[in-house]
């Protein structure tokens, strides 16, 4: 397992980078030719366009399910296998930039299972920085800031994933819905976070929706700012 090396925290602070530079402007068109017969450089695809690259290559990934297995360094147990399914949608597109997103997740087990529906708005101009991991390095992310560090995940197959970190003291709130078999219940709460991942298939769909993120980002005026002194 590793991270993968499109490393895209590095990608985004050059691209916002590069965005904030002073550039001298065009020349003058000459004056025998009108300036409408010289347009403008392209600078991508808008805004727009890139919140439905992402919706679409988000939702095409349907439902990933994998087997999950855990084992605890410390004790040497190995805990049953959880058979697993999530599905990462984007539920609507705001075009002042603000993603409506879901995430639906099932773990299974003989003699039960827990169902869980996660939805948040993210805006791009709140996003700082990206990582692409594959699924069993964020899980041991996830474990090591929970104080357990000594979990080790293995999921089969594996899978990718997007992870989108917010700007310092930036979070948004989450409403969860938690379905459990054995107990016949529904509970609902919320919470706040300051990351969340996008689920795929395979690395270079994930590579790609995280350049898109990239640009969309760019032209929100989001990621990381240099400091002036």
């Amino acid at each position: 397992m590793r991270i993968v090396p499109v490393f895209l925290t590095l990608v985004l602070a050059g691209a916002v980078a590069l965005a904030q530079q002073n550039v001298p402007p065009p020349p003058q068109p000459p004056a025998d030719k009108p300036a409408a017969q010289n347009p403008p450089a392209d600078n991508g695809p808008s805004l727009e366009v890139t919140m439905k690259y992402i919706q679409d290559k988000v939702n095409q990934q349907g439902n990933i399910a994998y087997i999950e297995s855990i084992s605890n360094t410390l004790t040497g147990e190995n805990i049953p296998p959880v058979q697993t399914s999530v599905k990462s949608q984007v539920l609507a597109i705001d075009p002042t930039g603000v993603l409506s997103l879901q995430e639906s997740s099932v773990f299974s087990w003989p003699g039960g299972s827990i169902s869980q529906t996660n939805s948040w708005h993210v805006s791009f101009k709140d996003v700082e920085k990206l990582e692409v991991l594959n699924s069993a390095d964020w899980d041991r992310m996830k474990a090591q800031k929970s104080g357990r560090p000594q979990y080790v995940y293995q999921d089969d197959p594996p899978l990718y994933e997007l992870i989108v970190h917010f700007v310092a003291g930036k979070s948004v709130r989450r409403h969860i819905q938690t379905v459990n078999s054995s107990k016949r219940g529904t509970t609902e709460s919320d919470d706040s976070i300051q990351e969340f991942a996008l689920h795929f298939r395979d690395e270079d769909t994930a590579d790609r929706v995280a350049k898109a993120f990239v640009h969309a980002i760019e032209l929100c005026g989001g990621g990381s700012k240099p400091e002036l002194f």
